[in-house]
């Protein structure tokens, strides 16, 4: 079993499972898994929202004895819809719209989203998708059990609490966490007493990103890298690049993608940096990068062009 307190001082990449069973075949999925577990990637991210509810048994299906030597995270909050008839036939042709028609991929992504139900948290909900997930994961225990894209306050909610401190005492959960995906939420946190265990954020060049990934008394876990990067202007990417033309050890890194995942992996102190990509030559690369330091330039850099929250 893995110190959980080595991601309070240690960076880590992780792999984001949230296309598996949807976008991304179970085959490429296992496949995926098993790269980057070779690539000695210990940290799987996973919910039981993700690939339409069949995320958690790929991943399940490729721990085996492998439990001891990694991180298993999951979530809780948001219900995959329920199976229907043919799902396979209908997540198969919807992976194939999006291999074959330009730009298909963010409007099957919105698609997928709509069918997503976000829950009114109730202790038994909380006890009964912690339980379907040990199940899907083929585990007695989850190192981190996260409410996925909580609010403020159901992430202060005593019953919630109350009832997830009784599981992680039973020994089905490590340590719980909360994800805030809304910047409102991320700011009403900041500026409160409370200190998650665990948060889970997307990726940001804002004052308030650095204010909570700088708390030591938290397990950081950072996404979305790419996704900040689609949303960039040209005037962003071109800052980009003039990073890495004008700096010593940014020339290392291939273009301004791998640049990005690079200063993301620097923002943060310790915790964990996930990627979602299933190309192993990426995967091979995004390991390399996470390697690469410059610490000495990057603390003197101004990265406010990159704040998309101006």
């Amino acid at each position: 079993m893995i110190n959980l307190e080595r991601l309070k001082t240690e960076k880590f990449l992780g792999c984001g499972c949230s296309t598996f069973g949807g976008s991304v075949s179970k085959k490429n999925a296992l496949r995926t898994l098993d790269v980057c577990y070779n690539e000695g990637i210990l940290y799987y991210d996973v919910a039981r929202s993700y690939g339409y509810g069949m995320a958690e048994g790929i991943v399940g299906q490729f721990i085996g004895n492998k439990r001891s030597n990694i991180v298993l995270a999951s979530k809780f909050g948001i219900e995959a819809p329920k199976s229907f008839p043919f799902k396979s036939l209908v997540t198969g042709a919807a992976r194939f719209i999006k291999n074959q028609i330009p730009g298909a991929s963010n409007a099957l992504k919105s698609a997928s989203n709509s069918v997503l139900e976000k829950k009114f948290f109730t202790p038994q909900m909380v006890v009964d998708s912690l339980n379907k997930s040990l199940k899907e994961l083929n585990t007695d225990y989850l190192d981190i059990f996260i409410c996925h894209e909580s609010t403020f306050e159901e992430m202060l909610n005593e019953d919630i609490r109350a009832v997830l401190e009784a599981e992680k005492d039973k020994g089905k959960i490590r340590i719980i966490g909360t994800n805030l995906n809304h910047q409102k939420e991320r700011e009403k946190l900041l500026s409160s007493n409370y200190f998650p265990s665990a948060l889970q954020i997307p990726l940001s060049f804002d004052s308030i990103f650095d204010a909570l990934v700088n708390r030591k008394e938290q397990i950081n876990i950072v996404y979305s890298a790419m996704n900040l990067f689609k949303q960039f202007t040209e005037k962003q990417i071109s800052f980009l690049r003039s990073l890495k033309t004008n700096n010593v050890g940014f020339d290392l890194l291939e273009n301004e993608r791998e640049l990005l995942l690079s200063l993301a992996f620097q923002k943060i102190n310790s915790g964990v940096l996930l990627m979602s990509t299933t190309n192993e030559k990426h995967i091979k690369r995004n390991v390399q990068i996470s390697k690469i330091t410059n610490e000495g330039n990057f603390k003197q850099l101004d990265f406010s062009q990159l704040n998309n929250h101006n």
